[in-house]
Protein backbone atom coordinates (compact mmCIF):
# COMPACT_ATOMS: atom_id res chain seq x y z
CA UNK A 1 0.00 0.00 0.00
CA UNK A 2 2.70 2.53 0.96
CA UNK A 3 4.74 1.55 -2.10
CA UNK A 4 1.73 2.31 -4.31
CA UNK A 5 1.18 5.68 -2.65
CA UNK A 6 4.86 6.64 -2.99
CA UNK A 7 4.85 5.68 -6.67
CA UNK A 8 1.77 7.73 -7.57
CA UNK A 9 2.97 10.74 -5.58
CA UNK A 10 5.52 11.20 -8.37
CA UNK A 11 2.79 12.69 -10.59
CA UNK A 12 4.13 16.17 -11.32
CA UNK A 13 0.78 17.81 -12.13
CA UNK A 14 -0.86 16.40 -9.01
CA UNK A 15 1.96 17.79 -6.87
CA UNK A 16 1.78 21.16 -8.64
CA UNK A 17 -1.97 21.44 -8.02
CA UNK A 18 -1.67 20.31 -4.39
CA UNK A 19 -3.40 16.94 -4.83
CA UNK A 20 -2.86 14.14 -2.34
CA UNK A 21 -3.36 10.42 -2.86
CA UNK A 22 -5.14 9.52 0.37
CA UNK A 23 -5.85 5.83 -0.33
CA UNK A 24 -4.98 3.29 -3.00
CA UNK A 25 -5.63 -0.43 -3.27
CA UNK A 26 -6.20 -2.72 -6.26
CA UNK A 27 -8.98 -1.15 -8.34
CA UNK A 28 -9.67 1.73 -5.93
CA UNK A 29 -8.18 5.12 -5.10
CA UNK A 30 -9.10 8.29 -3.20
CA UNK A 31 -7.52 11.67 -3.99
CA UNK A 32 -7.99 15.01 -2.26
CA UNK A 33 -7.11 18.63 -2.79
CA UNK A 34 -7.81 21.99 -1.23
CA UNK A 35 -9.48 24.36 -3.69
CA UNK A 36 -8.27 27.94 -3.36
CA UNK A 37 -8.60 31.10 -5.42
CA UNK A 38 -5.72 29.99 -7.63
CA UNK A 39 -8.01 27.16 -8.83
CA UNK A 40 -10.97 29.41 -9.66
CA UNK A 41 -12.40 30.16 -13.09
CA UNK A 42 -13.61 33.63 -14.12
CA UNK A 43 -16.88 33.07 -12.22
CA UNK A 44 -15.22 32.44 -8.85
CA UNK A 45 -15.78 28.70 -8.68
CA UNK A 46 -13.44 25.72 -9.08
CA UNK A 47 -12.24 25.51 -12.68
CA UNK A 48 -13.62 22.44 -14.48
CA UNK A 49 -10.09 21.47 -15.54
CA UNK A 50 -9.03 21.25 -11.89
CA UNK A 51 -12.05 19.09 -11.00
CA UNK A 52 -11.28 16.88 -14.01
CA UNK A 53 -7.60 16.64 -13.01
CA UNK A 54 -8.53 15.50 -9.49
CA UNK A 55 -10.81 12.79 -10.90
CA UNK A 56 -8.14 11.81 -13.42
CA UNK A 57 -5.52 11.41 -10.68
CA UNK A 58 -7.83 9.00 -8.81
CA UNK A 59 -8.48 7.18 -12.13
CA UNK A 60 -4.74 6.95 -12.82
CA UNK A 61 -3.99 5.45 -9.42
CA UNK A 62 -6.92 2.99 -9.47
CA UNK A 63 -6.31 1.62 -12.96
CA UNK A 64 -2.54 1.27 -12.48
CA UNK A 65 -2.83 -0.21 -8.99
CA UNK A 66 -2.83 -3.79 -10.31
CA UNK A 67 0.86 -3.52 -11.20
CA UNK A 68 0.65 -3.33 -14.99
CA UNK A 69 0.81 -0.16 -17.04
CA UNK A 70 -2.69 1.10 -17.85
CA UNK A 71 -3.34 4.10 -20.08
CA UNK A 72 -6.56 6.02 -20.59
CA UNK A 73 -8.62 5.16 -23.66
CA UNK A 74 -11.50 7.41 -22.75
CA UNK A 75 -12.40 9.81 -19.97
CA UNK A 76 -15.49 11.93 -19.59
CA UNK A 77 -16.98 14.06 -16.88
CA UNK A 78 -20.42 15.33 -15.93
CA UNK A 79 -20.37 18.44 -13.76
CA UNK A 80 -23.25 18.30 -11.29
CA UNK A 81 -22.66 21.45 -9.25
CA UNK A 82 -20.11 24.23 -8.92
CA UNK A 83 -17.53 23.89 -6.17
CA UNK A 84 -16.16 26.80 -4.21
CA UNK A 85 -13.13 27.06 -1.96
CA UNK A 86 -12.52 24.11 0.33
CA UNK A 87 -11.60 20.45 0.11
CA UNK A 88 -12.62 18.20 -2.78
CA UNK A 89 -12.38 14.41 -2.77
CA UNK A 90 -12.39 12.03 -5.72
CA UNK A 91 -13.05 8.33 -5.18
CA UNK A 92 -12.34 5.93 -8.05
CA UNK A 93 -13.86 2.46 -8.07
CA UNK A 94 -13.20 -0.21 -10.68
CA UNK A 95 -16.48 -1.36 -12.23
CA UNK A 96 -14.99 -3.97 -14.58
CA UNK A 97 -11.58 -5.43 -15.16
CA UNK A 98 -11.38 -7.65 -18.21
CA UNK A 99 -8.18 -8.89 -19.80
CA UNK A 100 -7.09 -5.65 -21.45
CA UNK A 101 -9.84 -3.14 -20.62
CA UNK A 102 -10.84 -1.72 -17.26
CA UNK A 103 -13.66 0.71 -16.52
CA UNK A 104 -13.86 3.07 -13.57
CA UNK A 105 -16.44 5.32 -11.94
CA UNK A 106 -15.09 8.32 -10.08
CA UNK A 107 -17.20 10.51 -7.81
CA UNK A 108 -15.90 13.99 -6.97
CA UNK A 109 -17.52 15.47 -3.88
CA UNK A 110 -17.15 18.55 -1.71
CA UNK A 111 -16.56 18.90 2.03
CA UNK A 112 -20.21 18.17 2.90
CA UNK A 113 -20.22 15.03 0.73
CA UNK A 114 -22.33 16.61 -1.99
CA UNK A 115 -21.63 15.38 -5.50
CA UNK A 116 -19.69 17.88 -7.63
CA UNK A 117 -18.94 15.70 -10.66
CA UNK A 118 -19.20 12.18 -12.05
CA UNK A 119 -16.13 11.05 -13.98
CA UNK A 120 -15.96 7.84 -16.00
CA UNK A 121 -12.76 6.38 -17.34
CA UNK A 122 -11.77 3.44 -19.51
CA UNK A 123 -8.20 2.17 -19.48
CA UNK A 124 -6.21 -0.13 -21.71
CA UNK A 125 -4.03 -2.46 -19.70
CA UNK A 126 -0.68 -3.11 -21.39
CA UNK A 127 1.47 -6.18 -20.78
CA UNK A 128 4.26 -4.10 -19.27
CA UNK A 129 4.68 -4.46 -15.52
CA UNK A 130 5.13 -1.22 -13.60
CA UNK A 131 8.67 -0.73 -12.31
CA UNK A 132 7.76 0.58 -8.85
CA UNK A 133 11.36 1.75 -8.32
CA UNK A 134 11.79 3.60 -11.62
CA UNK A 135 12.77 7.24 -11.55
CA UNK A 136 10.33 9.67 -13.10
CA UNK A 137 12.33 12.67 -14.20
CA UNK A 138 10.48 15.97 -14.38
CA UNK A 139 12.75 17.64 -16.90
CA UNK A 140 13.97 15.83 -19.98
CA UNK A 141 16.07 18.71 -21.35
CA UNK A 142 18.88 20.66 -19.70
CA UNK A 143 18.31 24.33 -19.07
CA UNK A 144 19.93 26.51 -21.72
CA UNK A 145 23.11 28.32 -20.81
CA UNK A 146 23.38 32.05 -21.12
CA UNK A 147 26.40 34.27 -20.62
CA UNK A 148 24.94 35.72 -17.42
CA UNK A 149 23.84 32.53 -15.65
CA UNK A 150 25.01 29.01 -15.17
CA UNK A 151 22.47 26.22 -15.49
CA UNK A 152 20.93 25.14 -12.23
CA UNK A 153 20.10 21.54 -11.54
CA UNK A 154 17.61 20.28 -9.03
CA UNK A 155 17.54 16.68 -7.86
CA UNK A 156 14.79 14.42 -9.09
CA UNK A 157 11.77 14.47 -6.69
CA UNK A 158 12.08 10.73 -6.11
CA UNK A 159 15.50 11.38 -4.54
CA UNK A 160 17.37 9.06 -6.91
CA UNK A 161 20.08 11.74 -7.08
CA UNK A 162 19.85 11.98 -10.85
CA UNK A 163 19.84 15.45 -12.31
CA UNK A 164 17.52 16.64 -15.07
CA UNK A 165 19.63 17.07 -18.17
CA UNK A 166 22.17 14.45 -17.17
CA UNK A 167 22.84 11.58 -19.57
CA UNK A 168 19.79 9.31 -19.73
CA UNK A 169 19.85 6.02 -17.93
CA UNK A 170 18.59 2.85 -19.64
CA UNK A 171 15.17 3.32 -18.00
CA UNK A 172 14.80 6.95 -19.17
CA UNK A 173 14.11 8.05 -22.76
CA UNK A 174 16.77 10.21 -24.37
CA UNK A 175 16.20 13.97 -24.26
CA UNK A 176 14.50 15.41 -27.32
CA UNK A 177 16.55 17.87 -29.34
CA UNK A 178 15.44 21.50 -29.16
CA UNK A 179 13.34 22.62 -32.11
CA UNK A 180 14.18 26.02 -33.54
CA UNK A 181 11.57 28.17 -35.19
Amino acid sequence: MEQLKRYFQRDALARRLGMVLAEVSPGRAVTRMQIGQEHFNIFGTAHGGVVFALGDYAFEAACNSHGTVAIALNARILFVKAAGAGPLTAEAVETSCGGKIGTYDIRVSDESGELVALFQGMAYRKRDPIDWNACVRLSRRPKERTRQTRPTHTPCPCECRERPGSPPTPRSPAPRPAVSA
